[in-house]
């Protein structure tokens, strides 16, 4: 029996019943794929390939497609105007499915098309709900918005005001109501700012390009990639249909201060300072310090279990200052 119902204002979905089989599919060898193989879900799956896990996923070009296909089982491409022309088939032996897709804004899209894969692929993820183990929803610390400077928990009251962070909220949700109505096994992850060799302070301050931003009493969250991979894996062992987690390490600070001890590290001047008030209304910059909270960690400790491997940012920018000396 086939049962249609509204969930979404953009489309319908449809869920299929099963009257036979179990509720999981077994399968020789478990699977993951990730819509967007970018740079979280590729450390991801390179440390599941090397515990014997296939890895496939979607890239947005020919040239991306290149480059990654050695280190995948398949890669496909995918965008909001090239759906994928079979998931049913893509997703037959498929165990666990990571979205790092963000949701699009209004001038990116023709169509009034918040999450592409919920849009195109909604029907096709709830005929697999029955055999996909795990569902993992990368979102953002942003949902949360401005708490002046107060901790905030999976629980806070999610204030954003900025539209990056109303369309993580509206995504959230959908991506839940899958859940919720139609049993498809998904778990949000609100990420904090991700760092990393060739992607931190240290690479910052070595290309000069790095600021500091005087606005005192103004906290950000980070957390080292290889402490997401962690959080994910330690989900997919234990799923809990329907958690939110934060991501983020122990230690929110004000923005200078990665940057400042990653100078002293690299035994570099301080970068220049430049003024709150003098950043340019509208910029990435602006927006990212404009609503100030500190993100609390907990869940991922006493629900997963996990142990930071970088707790602050001291420990990371150290690791990564070491490597590259």
């Amino acid at each position: 029996m086939i049962s249609c119902a509204p969930v979404f204002p953009y489309y319908v979905v449809c869920l299929y019943y099963h009257n036979t089989g179990p509720n999981m599919a077994e399968f020789e060898q478990e699977h993951l794929f990730c819509f967007g193989l970018g740079f979280t879900a590729s450390k991801l799956c390179e440390a599941l390939r090397a515990d014997g896990w296939q890895t496939s996923g979607t890239v947005r070009s020919m040239r991306r497609r290149r480059q990654i296909r050695a280190h995948h089982d398949k890669v496909h491409l995918f965008s909001p105007t090239k759906p994928l022309s079979s998931l049913e088939e893509v997703l037959t032996d498929v165990t666990h499915l990571l979205v790092s897709v963000r949701p699009l804004a209004p001038e990116e899209t023709l169509t009034n098309m918040l999450d592409p894969i919920l849009n195109l692929h909604a029907d096709d993820l709830l005929n697999h709900a029955d055999s996909l183990q795990w569902v993992g929803y990368l979102s953002s610390t942003v949902v949360y918005g401005d708490h002046s400077g107060k901790w905030v928990d999976e629980s806070s009251e999610l204030r954003t005001k900025q539209d990056r962070g109303l369309r993580r909220i509206e995504a959230e949700r959908r991506w839940l109501t899958l859940w919720k109505e139609f049993g498809l096994p998904v778990h949000v992850f609100r990420l904090s700012g991700i760092y990393a060799a060739g992607r931190s302070a240290i690479d910052s301050v070595k290309s000069g390009k790095a600021t500091l931003i005087d606005k005192p009493g103004h906290f950000t969250s980070r957390v080292h990639v290889e402490d997401i991979v962690q959080v994910l894996r330690a989900s997919m062992a234990q799923p809990a249909p329907g958690s939110i987690y934060n991501v983020a390490d122990d230690l929110p600070c004000e923005q200078r201060e990665p940057l400042e001890f990653a100078a002293d590290l690299l035994g570099q001047p301080k970068p220049p300072t430049l003024a709150f008030e003098d950043l340019e209304d509208g910029s990435f910059r602006r927006s990212f310090m404009i609503e100030n909270r500190r993100v609390r960690n907990d869940a991922i400790k006493e629900q997963l279990g996990v142990t930071l491997k970088y707790p602050t940012f001291r420990e990371g920018i150290r690791a990564i200052a070491s490597v590259a000396s």
